[in-house]
């Protein structure tokens, strides 16, 4: 089923945020079990936090990031 999640920004606006369906199909996993994406054009750590129920400090810290910022065609860690 097609989830589909939306966040108000600072204007009171409600903007769409990204469907949820299909982001499962993007978890790989390493082989010693630690589960991962490549970041994609429009990914933010908000974003995957909500897909895959990390928060973004989690993200962070099982990252090592020291900010919000992530780069397309890095791969995160979700584990």
């Amino acid at each position: 089923p097609t989830v589909t999640i939306t966040v108000k920004n600072t204007a009171n606006k409600v903007i769409p945020a990204t469907n949820t369906s299909g982001f499962s199909n993007r978890i790989k996993t390493t082989a010693d079990g630690r589960n991962y994406i490549i970041i994609t054009a429009g990914d933010t750590l908000f974003r995957i936090s909500i897909n895959s129920k990390v928060t973004v400090e989690k993200l962070k810290q099982i990252n090592n990031l020291k900010n919000n910022e992530v780069v397309t065609g890095s791969k995160l860690f979700l584990n």
